[in-house]
């Protein structure tokens, strides 16, 4: 008679997938925060790439995060991702789509306002010379935001500020904020 052997169970583990989210202009210099979507068991090693290096993040569960700061406009997408909570462990097969990190530039101020002495009475202006893609300025005295007032004409949102009469003002401490418009706003003092 034939003996059969004790029977051999197979077990079929999901495969996992991963993306990474966090779209976000930021401005030059400053970071923002993508995030990993993991299906599976968990936890997960998983290497993304910013299409030039590969980074590695080892036993992170789904959630997790990393903080980024590129030098210029990047897309971040996730290359692999192992499942170490399966007995393979499991390779994902499927990977989301990318997260594109778009860096702004900071406005560039070339000329900066100059001090100025004026008869009292006369009228002068203040101006800054700047470049970038679209600019808003705020000109600022004593180091708070000017909103109106008669002597400046209107003028205290642009690269000049024009003061009809320096009567009283002597003294004066007069600054302006350089704001690259485009989102999210980059500011220069």
């Amino acid at each position: 008679a034939l003996v059969a052997t004790p029977a051999a169970t197979l077990t079929e583990e999901v495969l996992p997938t991963g993306d990474v989210s966090g779209s976000a202009s930021i401005c030059e210099g400053s970071s923002t925060t993508l995030t990993f979507s993991l299906t599976g068991t968990g936890p997960y090693d998983v290497d993304y790439s910013d299409g030039t290096n590969t980074f590695s993040l080892s036993s992170i569960a789904n959630g997790a995060t990393v903080s980024v700061s590129p030098g210029s406009t990047t897309s971040y997408s996730v290359t692999r991702v192992a499942d170490l909570g399966t007995s393979g462990p499991c390779l994902a097969t499927s990977l989301g789509s990318a997260a594109v990190v778009t860096v702004v530039s900071n406005p560039v101020i070339t000329s900066f306002p100059s001090s100025k002495s004026v008869c009292s009475g006369s009228g002068t202006s203040f101006s800054v010379l700047a470049s970038g893609t679209s600019l808003g300025y705020q000109w600022f005295l004593n180091g708070t935001p000017i909103s109106g007032g008669a002597i400046y004409g209107g003028s205290f949102t642009s690269p000049t500020l024009t003061i009809s009469n320096v009567s009283g003002l002597g003294g004066s401490n007069y600054s302006v904020v350089v704001t690259e418009q485009t989102a999210p706003g980059c500011a220069l003092v």
